[in-house]
């Protein structure tokens, strides 16, 4: 039993080793299209769906570029993109403001593909 806990935790810290692409790789990856000027629109529809108060939202969104994120959970599976750094501030079912959020999200061929938060 304690074999496989420690099995578990090796795996584990593997996993959380893994490093991304070099930025040579990234420079080389077809990222595909990069998001037209409805990038704001389509992360504002995309919080529309999640937010418990969308129209009390607050967005800074940055400017798109180059960017790649893990598809996989244990594995190397890059997808390369576009990225776009975030901050999200909105109101939660109290009624008051929950702060900034900080999120990534990542546009392949122009379209909105993954939002993941910022830890």
């Amino acid at each position: 039993m304690k074999n496989v806990l420690l099995a578990l935790i090796v795996l584990g810290a593997a996993g959380c080793a893994l490093s991304g692409p070099t930025a040579e790789q990234l420079a080389q990856a077809d990222c595909g299209a990069a998001p037209g000027a409805d990038y704001r629109e389509q992360i504002r529809g995309w919080f529309h769906e999640t937010l418990y108060d969308p129209f009390s939202a607050k967005y800074e969104a940055g400017a798109p570029c180059r960017a790649w994120w893990n598809a996989g959970a244990f594995v190397r599976d890059f997808s390369y993109g576009w990225g776009v750094q975030v901050r999200v501030n909105a109101k939660n079912q109290m009624g008051g403001y929950t702060g900034w959020r900080g999120y990534i999200a990542y546009f392949k061929d122009g379209r909105l593909a993954v939002v993941q938060e910022r830890k």
